[in-house]
């Protein structure tokens, strides 16, 4: 039996003080995890501010994706549209932050974002008008589904708490590979926030480190160590784009080592590759760095955002198809319709045609589609 020890005070591990470390984020899909690497006491002491500051910061990209995880869903995305605020929800649906009520006199003009808070707000305005007849006014509501084409969304990325906790995401992938925590342990004042950054750097690499297909969004973690040139460091990756080397120790003269994660929170997947992917020397002096490249990083985003589109359009796709095909066997059940008949087709297709246009019209009549995304 293999006994493992806390990296950060050495203490044994066992059922009374283990906790179950996530090393990429559970908020942001990550599933990678283990209960091999810290007790309950030290992980108590980074606290989890550090990785609810990360999660915050990457959490425009787990809703858009509505990433899957082990508890709750992702947190809707405050955005704006012509003045008004927006919220996004992981399904994609967009809702308004709050009722516009419009007051003309005695006449209220009411805009919700369902039925249900219109019952809301009008059951309020009936303490004002105790004739109000709210379920009479509410059988009048138009109802209607609108094609917002710009909204407007802030991000951020980086900062100290932020780096901390990739740095602690590449400490654990490092400890659980089966390294040797004496290599690791100057670099615990700093996760615990008692020093300041030296080893997370932004990167910026001229070409991909390695290349996804077109519906594939990865968060992946690189391990080496190269005993030759004195280095052990964990290439970060989030969700294609959001890259970072964090350099675990500039003295290294343990063995050498390569290990590699990847995980697709498109398909909810572990995907393994069967080469390695090589990040020289010369590669972390040229595009490892502490400052942020604004330029750089809107770039990165840009891309990753064309791919997010591409994977709901196919999500959407496939909604409208399973959507209407739900329409047609609650009107025709299948127990009474062996067949398709040409009224089923009909419905069918009108149904399919309704949707298509309102979630793709701007598809066809704007081809710049992508370009009013402001962030």
């Amino acid at each position: 039996m293999v006994n493992y020890s806390c990296y950060v005070c050495d203490e044994l591990l066992t059922k009374e003080n283990e906790t179950s470390e996530h090393i990429i984020l559970n908020a942001i899909g990550g599933k990678l995890k283990s209960k091999r690497l810290i007790c309950r006491i030290c992980n108590s002491k980074f606290g989890s501010n550090i990785d609810d500051e990360l999660a915050e910061q990457l959490s425009t990209f787990s809703t858009l994706l509505n990433v899957k995880r082990d508890n709750g869903k992702p947190r809707n995305i405050k955005g704006e549209y012509k003045g008004t605020e927006i919220y996004i929800e992981p399904s994609g649906k967009m809702k308004r932050a709050k009722p516009k009520i419009h007051i003309d006199g005695n006449k209220y003009d009411i805009t919700t974002s369902t039925i249900s808070e219109a019952r809301s707000v009008m059951n309020g305005l009936k303490r004002k008008y105790p004739k109000l007849d709210v379920e009479t006014e509410i059988a009048k509501a138009k109802v209607d589904e609108v094609y917002l084409p710009e909204i407007k969304v802030n991000f951020g990325i980086g900062g100290e708490n932020a780096f901390r906790s990739i740095c602690k995401a590449a400490i654990n992938y490092y400890i659980l590979c089966g390294g040797d925590s004496s290599f690791i342990k100057h670099l615990i004042p700093y996760i615990e926030g008692h020093s300041e950054n030296e080893n997370v750097y932004y990167f910026y690499p001229q070409n991909e480190v390695f290349y996804k297909g077109k519906e594939e969004v990865f968060h992946s973690l690189i391990l080496i160590g190269e005993p030759k040139n004195n280095k052990l460091f964990v290439y970060v990756e989030y969700f294609n784009e959001i890259k970072f080397i964090v350099m675990l120790n500039e003295n290294y003269e343990g063995p050498s080592i390569y290990n590699s994660y990847h995980y697709d929170v498109v398909s909810n997947k572990e995907v393994d590759f069967d080469r390695k992917f090589i990040i020289t020397t010369r590669d972390l002096k040229r595009y490892a760095k502490i400052e942020p490249d604004v330029d750089a990083i809107i770039k990165r985003v840009s891309h990753l955002l064309q791919r997010i589109d591409k994977v709901k359009v196919s999500r959407r796709i496939s909604e409208i198809t399973s959507t209407a095909m739900e329409v047609v066997k609650s009107k025709y059940p299948e127990s009474e319709y062996e067949y398709f008949t040409p009224e089923m087709i009909n419905l069918f297709t009108n149904e399919v045609v309704n949707k298509f246009m309102l979630s793709f019209q701007h598809r066809i009549f704007d081809r710049d589609n992508l370009e009013n995304v402001n962030f």
